[in-house]
């Protein structure tokens, strides 16, 4: 019947969709929803709001948040403070509302799947800057716990409000331990943060108080921030042997912007250097271009000169079995640390031989 009505286009009809919005069946339930944001049948549904209890009031607003009408809007915004309950599921609705799905023009998707949603191609429409003028008050309004839950809901519908930085932000200060999560994840989905957001970040990561345990959700963070402090931070956080933080920081493609500020630390006599020739150690494998990797060649080289235990500490790390040579050359090493971890390296990566070029060289080739 619900299926009947909406393709008829019965909106008279609608009022006795609603109540199947909390039948027990869900396959009923999921139809009537549809059938309801088919028939764009929003005053039937507001209708019901206000008498509703809590279960039916979420129903109905789960409805609500896929019809966008600006007296939906309205209405939403009106009772946002009346329904204590069903605050949070109000407000994301309004969440849901605050993008409408953007017309494709014809260009590529890109072959990196977007599994983000609820859009694919999320864009405002005329309700969504009072949406998000609402939106912002409750925020900078909301005390801890209820202002990260909604947060959440900010992120996970790609909401930008320019509140939520300086909420999240004082919020990281009073409590780290609470908020610092939802800070750094919400930071790392930014395409660029600003320099006095910046400075309070690496101050909170900087404190001896800062959780290990956040470490590996502030790398992508930290490579965003401008600066030499923030990649030394990473190196010292890499020197400390933590082996998942060591593979977070080397899949990071924006490892390569901070090329630069690695190849200083990786020729210093700086206690990061170990850990920089690491980085440098991944990236020379990765899409750099010839002259940076070429650069990489002859630093490494530099390193395999003058300390043999660095150089395959930064091979075995950065998971380099292209060097395998130099793992081999360092089992006949006169340093017995040397010839120790090369055992391991050759014995871990199954080698038994020394491989050595043979035919003439390419620079006698006519």
């Amino acid at each position: 019947a619900a299926v009947a009505i909406a393709r008829l286009g019965k909106t008279q009809l609608s009022a006795g969709l609603v109540p199947l919005l909390r039948d027990d069946d869900d396959v009923v339930s999921h139809t009537a929803r549809q059938s309801l944001v088919r028939l764009n049948a929003f005053e039937a549904c507001l209708a019901e709001l206000d008498a509703a209890d809590a279960d039916y009031a979420v129903a109905i607003l789960k409805a609500l948040q896929v019809m966008h009408h600006d007296r939906v809007v309205d209405e939403l915004i009106s009772r946002s403070g009346e329904f204590p309950a069903q605050r949070m599921a109000l407000l994301m609705a309004l969440c849901r509302l605050y993008n409408v799905e953007g017309e494709w023009q014809g260009n590529s998707w890109g072959t990196r799947p977007d599994t983000r949603g609820p859009y694919f191609q999320p864009e405002p429409w005329s309700a969504s800057p009072k949406i998000a003028e609402h939106l912002g008050k409750v925020l900078s309004e909301s005390e801890l716990d209820f202002g990260l839950q909604l947060v959440r809901q900010l992120n996970r519908h790609r909401v930008a409000l320019p509140e939520t930085d300086r909420w999240l932000l004082d919020a990281a200060v009073r409590n780290p331990s609470a908020a610092m999560p939802d800070l750094l994840r919400h930071l790392a989905s930014k395409t660029a943060i600003d320099e006095s957001t910046a400075d309070i970040v690496l101050n909170l990561v900087g404190q001896e108080s800062f959780a290990k345990e956040m470490r590996v959700e502030a790398v992508p963070v930290l490579l965003r921030l401008k600066g030499r402090e923030a990649i030394a931070k990473l190196l010292d956080w890499m020197s400390d042997g933590d082996g998942m933080l060591q593979r977070q920081v080397l899949q990071q493609r924006g490892l390569r912007r901070k090329l630069d500020e690695l190849i200083e630390f990786a020729q210093s006599s700086d206690a990061r250097s170990a850990a920089a020739l690491t980085a440098l150690a991944a990236l020379q494998r990765g899409r750099l271009n010839e002259e940076a990797k070429t650069q990489i060649a002859a630093i490494m080289e530099a390193v395999w000169d003058a300390d043999r235990l660095k150089y395959l500490t930064a091979v075995q790390t950065a998971n380099r079995k292209d060097l395998s040579n130099k793992v081999l050359l360092g089992l006949q090493d006169g340093s017995e640390q040397v010839r120790n971890l090369a055992a391991k390296l050759a014995a871990d990566w199954k080698l038994d031989k020394l491989e050595v070029a043979t035919g003439p060289k390419i620079s006698s080739l006519a």
